[in-house]
């Protein structure tokens, strides 16, 4: 029995892990079919609006009677290399724009790329909780299972053994045929009734128990539900309560940051001062000049050097800022004026086109005028001619009635036929008239397919063409931008290399001064001293020979 149930357990897991298998990799091929469609959807409507555009362009220039474009009268062929240079402008800051684009686009995809760990990682803990439900809820059905038929075996035998009992107390009844076969009877339909009755059972204590069954299942997910919620309450209060936390330790930190700042400035003061205070107790009242003073003069061409170097670096610096800021609103400018001459030209198309458009219209009126009286002549003279031709080989007559209709009589007077003027000639020209339009529409398809494949084909080169030039000024400019930012950065370097040599000079020579000026004061102090012995050793003889002259 317990071998059975861990194979069933087994069985019911590897279904489970089958089954999640399924469903990941059925919605990572979703997923990856609605990206293909979409990008397909797009490139389609890009197509499609492409050969539009080409269609409208082809229809527009294949008019009637085509004149000159109004486009020649308004752009300037002085602007072009201004526009070019326009255009390298805003393509280099279309491609710093894109960097950053890309950068933030990386930076998005790395912290959506966490959400979704984050995402998959308790879609993984939800399936586990949902799969040890499942084996939960196997088990249980197992062990329901074999608890139903564990009682209908046992019911199968208490229907045997009392079957058995029946038996043998009918059989003292078989000698009367009739009585055995009602007694046949009344215990067949009294079996029917009992599986009957058993059925019934059956299917309400089934019954009972999956509602039983999915009660508790649904008290588990409730409980379930509310323990995920207090959690999420739970947590989302400790990340707050350590936040708070995190902002107060931060708080204190910048507090102890600017108590440590002033107490530095305070500390740094009173150094500054005790050192004032030192150096006036030394030198007396009036502070002695520093012996930089003496280097200064040998600095001053190093010092300007720097100076004008900087200077020189600031300059240029406002000057770029200033080409820059120039060759921007230089841009800007050849927009406006791009975005003026583009809508004085549609202005000019559109008066073309409602120029033409009235041509056309006016000659398609003439034309259909043109073919009306052209129809209304052949209709008279075939019908001339129809009469003349009866009259002569039939011997007929027409006559007119008042009110305008025509019949044609023999000459012994009886009615022959109606006569219509108009009724077989519209149905001859109606079809004749179907078949020129049938052919010109065919002939016109033809013709729009052909041109429309060519302009695709011109339009196709002129793009081309457009990029291979786009790229090779990208190219050009990059190099030259490339070959000035090395040039600027030799110039930078030589500048910091020169400026080191001259601090390393200057730190030199101020060392130097520092240590004649302490060789000076060490000699000072040396003299001094000497003198002062050489005094009192002077002293002392005079007052030895002032006491041995009084004692002699």
């Amino acid at each position: 029995m317990d071998d059975r149930m861990n194979g069933e357990e087994e069985r019911v897991k590897n279904q489970a892990e089958a089954l999640a298998a399924m469903e990941t990799a059925q919605r990572e091929r979703l997923n990856y079919i609605e990206k293909v469609e979409a990008q397909a959807t797009a490139e389609r409507e890009a197509n499609m609006k492409t050969a539009l555009h080409a269609m409208d362009e082809e229809r527009a220039s294949r008019s009637s009677e085509r004149k000159k474009s109004a486009i020649a009268h308004v752009i300037d062929p002085s602007t072009l290399e201004k526009a070019s240079n326009v255009l390298l402008v805003k393509q280099l800051a279309d491609a710093e724009r894109q960097d950053r684009i890309d950068k933030n686009l990386e930076e998005e995809n790395i912290a959506k790329k966490e959400r979704q760990v984050l995402r998959d990682n308790a879609v993984a803990a939800m399936e586990q909780e949902r799969q040890d439900r499942i084996l939960n809820d196997s088990k249980a059905e197992t062990h329901v299972q074999m608890l139903r038929e564990f009682h209908k075996r046992e019911t199968i035998k208490l229907q045997e053994v009392e079957r058995e009992r029946r038996m043998s107390e009918d059989e003292s009844h078989e000698t009367n045929p009739k009585l055995a076969a009602s007694f046949d009877e009344i215990h067949d339909s009294a079996q029917e009734m009992e599986r009957k009755i058993n059925k019934r059972f059956a299917l309400t204590s089934f019954e009972v128990a999956r509602k039983e069954k999915l009660a508790e299942i649904a008290k588990i997910e409730a409980a379930e539900e509310k323990a995920r919620a207090q959690n999420k309450q739970a947590a989302l209060t400790a990340m707050e309560a350590e936040r708070a936390d995190k902002l107060r330790q931060l708080a204190q930190i910048e507090k102890d940051a600017a108590r440590e700042r002033k107490l530095n400035v305070a500390r740094a003061k009173k150094a500054m001062e005790a050192e004032r205070q030192e150096r006036v107790s030394e030198n007396g009242q009036h502070v002695r000049p520093s012996a930089l003073a003496a280097v200064l003069p040998e600095i001053a061409d190093a010092l300007e050097k720097n100076a004008t170097t900087i200077l020189v670096k600031k300059l240029a610096d406002a000057e770029q800022a200033e080409r820059i800021a120039a060759a921007i609103q230089q841009a800007l400018d050849h927009e406006n004026d791009r975005a003026k001459n583009k809508e004085i030209a549609i202005a000019a198309m559109e008066q073309e086109r409602k120029e033409r458009m009235l041509i056309d219209s006016k000659a398609e009126a003439h034309t259909e005028l043109q073919r009306k009286y052209s129809k209304r002549e052949s209709i008279a003279l075939q019908e001339a001619e129809r009469a003349r031709r009866m009259v002569e080989e039939n011997n007929v007559e027409f006559i007119t009635w008042p009110d305008g209709t025509k019949t044609v009589e023999t000459t012994d007077g009886s009615i022959v036929m109606p006569f219509s003027e108009t009724e077989l000639f519209h149905q001859v020209l109606d079809k004749r008239e179907e078949f020129d339009r049938e052919a010109n529409k065919r002939y016109a398809l033809q013709s729009y397919e052909v041109a429309r494949k060519e302009k695709l084909a011109e339009i196709a080169q002129i793009e081309a063409a457009e990029d291979k030039a786009r790229a090779e000024n990208k190219v050009t400019v990059l190099a030259a931008m490339e070959a000035e930012r090395a040039d600027k950065m030799k110039q930078l370097a030589q500048i910091e290399k020169d400026a080191a040599r001259e601090r390393k000079l200057n730190v030199m020579r101020a060392k130097k001064a520092m240590e004649n000026e302490r060789q000076e004061r060490v000699s000072e102090q040396w003299k001094t001293s000497v003198r002062n012995v050489s005094q009192n050793l002077v002293n002392m003889l005079d007052h030895l020979l002032w006491l041995q002259y009084w004692i002699f």
